[in-house]
């Protein structure tokens, strides 16, 4: 079969282009532009184009909360990318990545993302997608008029898009769309959960890989609605005005949304409609319980630095804050935390409890409903951490490790590119890789991983020697599931 950088959507023929061995197609629209009418809507097919569309930039990223400069954002953001060895017909593996960034930033054309390796060294075809996020994507609307029911989840029907998307038209580029693995890290690995859920993704996707996600975390109407009359008061546009929202510059939606914050923000809801029920509890009851799952989290998640207004705060009002965040879970747990190391600063052992409730918690609690059900699960531990960055493995530091990127600019100050690291680096992305081809990780190179059970509870630790251990934060374990 003959490479073409030339491939026939069914909406018009793109022209992307060819660097080494991968062709690579980007700002490819799969959807319309969500502007006017269709602000705050779901989004629709887009509309077909003549002659042949230039594929060889990146589309611009959402408005978001978050300054990344040199990054163009436009509210008409809704386009995806694809790299593939060639569209030559041979119906490769498909794996569809969801960026993070609390649905508030981010974007499918971060440069640790870049989807080149996976397509070279995996024969597959990696895809990166952007979907609205902040107010654009998540302010709910529905209790106001019926015509915004789901526009809590205008950001997570976006990714349903890209997906139906894929399904329609990854045969032209080498992919097979019976075998799409969607994957995705911090907001990304929360939607993979969603779309576990999610009555409106199923069919789209045959696997799925979580990489720290909160799928304990899920907005209510409740929350939503509370968030939406802040975002409301701060553009002073009264319930009865909502016309004004549609007229407003995307700047002025943007300045209204809440900050990225580790409480509930604008973010996924569960309505009833797009999302019935939280992804944990959709779960718990046999939602895509045939669908191989991967999942995992960073040793540190929750680092001190998490959240800039810790390192303002006294002792006395970080247990505060701390003892209403865990709630009824607080005395249980916090005599272990608080006295495990005397010398340990306070806000050390906060963030450990908060790294095992909110992350690795969620991991072992999905495993534990995978085995009931009698459907494997496969759970890692990023252990590698950088020296640059405290001595922490932090939420995200496994992203350019994934993806083989520890070489681009903007993460050589936090990875040392060193043989070890190329190592870890490629030896992560061929488990992902057989993940996608196979629904297993195993791979040449790295030690037996089994499936998760309760008997061993098999974790592999990501590191300079990657190895699998049993139950290796037993005692934790115990004290939050006991």
């Amino acid at each position: 079969m003959s490479h073409s950088t030339v491939v026939a959507t069914r909406y018009g023929k793109v022209e992307g282009m060819k660097v080494g061995n991968v062709y690579c197609w980007k700002g490819v629209p799969y959807a319309r532009p969500p502007l006017g009418r269709l602000r705050f809507r779901p989004p629709e097919p887009p509309e077909p184009w003549s002659g042949v569309r230039d594929a060889t930039k990146f589309g611009p990223a959402a408005p978001q909360t978050m300054d990344t400069p040199g990054v163009p954002r436009n509210e008409d953001c809704l386009y995806l990318n694809i790299w593939s060895p060639g569209a030559d017909n041979r119906r490769r593996p498909v794996m569809v990545w969801f960026h993070g960034g609390g649905f508030m930033a981010g974007s499918g054309s971060d440069p640790r993302t870049d989807g080149a390796s996976f397509a070279e060294q995996g024969d597959l075809v990696l895809v990166t997608v952007n979907y609205r996020l902040a107010a654009l994507g998540f302010l709910y609307l529905g209790h106001l008029d019926e015509d915004y029911a789901a526009s809590g989840n205008s950001g997570f029907l976006d990714q349903i898009a890209a997906l139906k998307w894929v399904r329609d038209n990854i045969e032209a580029f080498g992919g097979d769309p019976e075998r799409v693995t969607i994957f995705g890290q911090s907001a990304g690995a929360r939607s993979i959960g969603l779309h576990l859920a999610a009555p409106g993704s199923r069919g789209l996707f045959r696997q799925a890989i979580i990489q720290s996600g909160m799928l304990g975390s899920c907005r209510t109407v409740e929350q939503a609605v509370e968030i939406t009359d802040q975002v409301l008061h701060r553009l002073q546009i009264p319930p009865k005005e909502l016309h004004r929202l549609q007229e407003i510059s995307v700047e002025q939606l943007i300045a209204a949304s809440p900050p990225v914050r580790p409480e509930v923000g604008l973010e996924a809801t569960v309505d009833g409609l797009v999302v019935p029920r939280p992804p944990m509890e959709a779960l718990a009851s046999g939602a895509s319980r045939d669908i191989p799952v991967m999942m995992g989290t960073t040793l540190h998640e929750i680092t001190p630095t998490f959240d800039p207004i810790w390192k303002d705060m006294s002792n006395e009002q970080l247990l505060d804050l701390f003892s209403r965040k865990f709630a009824s879970d607080w005395p249980k747990v916090s005599g272990y935390y608080l006295n495990r190391n005397p010398e340990e600063p306070l806000i050390h052992c906060l963030t450990r409890m908060a790294t095992f409730q909110q992350y690795h918690l969620a991991a072992i609690r999905l495993a534990e409903i995978r085995e009931r059900q009698g459907h494997p699960i496969w759970i890692y531990r990023f252990d590698r951490t950088s020296q640059a960055l405290g001595g922490y493995a932090p939420h995200g530091l496994d992203v350019p490790f994934v993806f083989n990127n520890i070489h681009v600019p903007m993460v050589r100050h936090i990875i040392e590119d060193t043989p070890e690291t190329r190592t870890l680096a490629m030896r992560m992305q061929r488990a992902w890789t057989a993940f996608a081809h196979k629904g297993n990780p195993n791979a040449n190179g790295l030690p037996e991983w089994p499936a998760y059970r309760p008997e061993a509870r098999a974790v592999m630790l990501w590191n300079a020697e990657c190895r699998v251990a049993p139950d290796p934060d037993s005692e934790e374990r115990r004290l939050w599931t006991e």
